[in-house]
């Protein structure tokens, strides 16, 4: 099976994800090609040839990208000259072109993530690859800011040009079945590698709390730190840890600094993998306060939360987007109401004085829960049989 994925900025160091993906298919034994709007100078620590040199991108423009169009045109001479034609004609967006006469094989199945990229599969689709199963992910953005801001109506053009909508949330997958006739509509939730991660003896003589995200209005950060106001006016103790860049960090650091919570507050700024996951077995409690921002942008749901899960962190999160279809309030963790840093607070500081064994409760079941819903193993192969039947059709 010839598969091709394609991307908008990749590789991206939030967006784990889309490597897991990439990699599942690999290891099927599939021929992948993975395609970018733009590429990013960010490196995983367990790259592959796909994500560094050998990967296709449409920008920068430079000689390779050049020597790569004019080898895929040689190759396909007549669909190369139709759509250089169609683009004449601005019925194609230029990037689609150029997607298409890097192409070292005609793929049989598409899978682009973040539902806004879509134009590219979908010409293709239309023009060049009749036959080939076009997927499209839907994470966040794509079905709540960009629609807010764009309306439906793009996805209603293309809609007879996607084989599969597959959304990271039950919430996500209704808005689209209702305001959009995609023939085939699915929840696929993310998945994660679930590695056997232990507890560290570490010793501190305060809780540790954990914040993991990128730096933005809709993780919320800015009701954690006013929860920890809170927390400091009432005269508990505690250390908050936060991993993470962004727009906001100026902002933020401000905040704490007039806080007066400099003493309880850590910055690391963006830091890879196996750093998170050394902060997961060190730390108590994992808190995302996830908001929707002020443009409508909200999370799908999000895989730093499994991880934490997975790594026996209880969590505190919000009732927000598709959190809820995992973390269940009082079962596996927390919820609180978004932007409601008072309750926030009282939560944190209820975690803190939970008896042992009912935290062991909560964080085994949480483990349990993550287990069975967002294993990456079992994420990724639901997906390759996907598209494998859709080839087969």
């Amino acid at each position: 099976m010839r598969v091709l994925f394609i991307n908008g900025v990749f590789p991206v160091l939030s967006q784990t994800f889309v490597l897991d993906h990439i990699k599942g298919f690999l290891e099927s034994e599939s021929n992948v090609e993975v395609l970018a709007r733009k590429k990013s100078g960010f490196q995983f620590e367990d790259s592959i040839p796909e994500c560094d040199d050998n990967m296709l991108y449409i920008k920068p423009v430079n000689t390779k990208l050049f020597y790569r169009c004019i080898k895929g045109y040689i190759k396909r001479p007549l669909k190369s000259t139709r759509l250089v034609s169609l683009r004449l004609q601005k019925k194609i967006h230029a990037q689609t072109l150029i997607a298409y006469l890097q192409l070292q094989d005609e793929p049989d199945v598409m899978i682009t993530h973040f539902g806004n990229n879509y134009a590219i599969s979908t010409q293709l689709k239309r023009y060049a690859l009749p036959n080939a199963v076009n997927v499209i992910i839907f994470h966040g953005h794509d079905v709540t800011s960009y629609i807010e801001k764009n309306g439906w109506n793009n996805y209603r053009k293309v809609e007879k040009y996607i084989d599969y909508a597959l959304c990271v949330n039950n919430h996500f997958a209704d808005l689209l079945k209702k305001n959009t006739n995609i023939k085939d509509v699915r929840c696929l939730y993310l998945g994660t590698n679930l590695p056997e991660i232990k507890r560290k003896s570490h010793r501190q003589k305060v809780p540790q709390l954990l914040f993991v995200g990128r730096l933005v209005e809709k993780k919320g950060l800015i009701y954690l730190i006013l929860a920890c106001k809170v927390l400091r006016s009432k005269g508990v103790s505690f250390k908050l840890h936060i991993i993470g860049d962004g727009p906001l960090r100026t902002r933020l650091q401000n905040e704490v600094i007039q806080a007066e919570l400099t003493d309880y507050v850590v910055f690391y700024g963006a830091q890879q993998h196996n750093f998170i996951l050394d902060m997961m077995s060190k730390c108590d409690i994992f808190v995302l306060p996830s908001v929707v921002a002020e443009n409508k942008d909200s999370e799908g749901l999000p895989v730093v939360i499994m991880e934490a899960m997975n790594a026996g962190m209880l969590v505190i999160s919000t009732y927000h987007s598709g959190i809820p279809e995992l973390v269940q309030d009082g079962i596996n963790g927390f919820l609180v109401r978004e932007g409601d840093f008072v309750n926030l607070a009282k939560v944190i500081e209820k975690a803190f004085n939970l008896k042992v064994t009912t935290k062991e409760a909560l964080t085994n079941q949480a483990k349990k829960d993550v287990e069975a819903q967002h294993s990456k193993l079992n994420q990724v192969q639901e997906l390759i049989t996907l598209v494998e039947s859709g080839e087969k059709q």
